[in-house]
């Protein structure tokens, strides 16, 4: 049995972006909140991926990564209520 390419792990991660941005997306629509429910677990996944990949350098990227990229979010919701 062959084992999984490289594409394959590519096409896996893109299919749960895809999926996971669709339902925060009619979430957002219906309820005007996409809930921790959803956004923990895919971070936590994330990580996890991370250290499987890059090892516990990857790890330290990643978390660096989602701290950067969740930033302005937070300064938004800070000072104007949102984000």
């Amino acid at each position: 049995m062959p084992g999984i390419t490289e594409n394959e792990i590519v096409l896996l991660q893109w299919g749960v972006v895809i999926c996971a941005s669709l339902i925060a997306a009619v979430l957002d629509l219906r309820a005007r909140r996409i809930p921790n429910l959803l956004c923990g677990p895919l971070f936590i996944t994330g990580l996890f991926q991370a250290v499987w990949q890059g090892g516990w350098d990857g790890l330290g990227h990643a978390f660096l990564a989602g701290v950067l990229l969740a930033l302005p979010f937070v300064i938004l919701f800070i000072f104007a209520e949102g984000g």
